[in-house]
């Protein structure tokens, strides 16, 4: 790689109008060579005002900026793809439209990617000035789960390396593709593509907590339970027919393994458990409530792998 290589930041947009100019801004005051920088944002047919919002932004830094347009909502695989098929850039970072980069992350970035054999480097979101800091957003950005539970600077697995701020090599794209657009609703879609770079790359990609983001959007746990339902229904069965290892990420064998595994699975994600467990939850301060947090999710996610399983 050269030393001075060209970035693509790259960045879907659906609904993002409260702080996807916070975001882009984020990155246009990234230390580094606008001439060498290139941000490309994929509206996905939002039905807010976000378009207007990068329209404008693209008029101040034409230059910098590229505006893709979907004509219809086709989802966050398919809105990286359109970003990958015209970015020009030796690395390609992954934002997340509500994820604010720090004003050092290009920096380090360059840092890390002088170490040939890093393909891909994930950072570490951290809650973004004014977010309600509930018990629920300390277990998001606290709590020892994902990749924060790895030393720094260390290959992970891949259902640890997500696309929401993350820095990957062109070339290990190239090598591994696009993202599945079968997987269209919330969850997985960076999963797939992630396990699929690691076949290329078995200890090409790490976690670097120093590469950081600020998350600038709110998600309660209900909505997170409510999505997390959606994932188990509408992506979990899908994946794991695709790839059968992955029954071991998603309780798998809580559904169709032995009977005392599938009587667990049956009481997790019934109603009275998921009642029982949210009281539990209501009560208890953090860090204590983060065991009934994961079984909240565990629930969620259960609940809807059966109701598509067991159509």
């Amino acid at each position: 790689m050269r030393i001075n290589p060209k970035i693509s930041f790259l960045l879907p947009v659906y609904n993002s109008s409260e702080y996807i100019v916070t975001v882009v801004e984020s990155v246009l005051q990234q230390n580094y060579e606008n001439k060498k920088l290139e941000i490309i944002l994929v509206d996905d047919c939002s039905n807010d005002d976000s378009l207007q919002k990068i329209e404008d932004l693209k008029s101040e830094y034409s230059e910098i900026i590229q505006i893709v347009k979907h004509k219809n909502n086709r989802g966050l695989a398919a809105a990286r793809n359109s970003a990958i098929q015209v970015a020009q850039g030796e690395i390609y970072i992954f934002l997340d439209s509500d994820i604010a980069p720090a004003i050092d992350f290009l920096d380090r970035t360059l840092e890390i990617f002088k170490h040939s054999e890093i393909q891909g480097v994930v950072g570490k979101t951290l809650p973004a000035e004014g977010i309600k800091y509930d018990k629920f957003q300390k277990y998001l950005y606290e709590a020892r789960r994902g990749a924060r539970h790895l030393k720094e600077c260390q290959p992970v697995p891949y259902q640890h390396f997500l696309y929401n701020i993350t820095a990957v090599r062109a070339e290990a794209v190239r090598e591994t593709g696009l993202f599945d657009t079968n997987i269209k609703e919330y969850g997985g879609e960076d999963t797939e593509y992630a396990l699929r770079m690691a076949r290329n790359f078995p200890e090409g990609l790490y976690f670097c907590p120093q590469l950081k983001g600020y998350h600038h959007h709110y998600r309660t746990l209900d909505k997170a339970l409510d999505l997390y339902e959606i994932y188990g229904r509408e992506n979990v069965p899908y994946l794991i027919n695709k790839y059968p290892e992955m029954g071991k990420l998603y309780y798998y064998k809580y559904l169709k393994g032995p009977f005392f595994l599938r009587l667990i699975g049956q009481i997790v994600k019934s109603k009275p458990f998921r009642t029982l467990t949210k009281m539990i939850y209501k009560i208890m301060p953090a860090p204590l409530c983060y065991g009934a947090i994961r079984l909240l999710l565990a629930s969620a996610l259960l609940k809807g792998m059966a109701e598509k399983m067991d159509d």
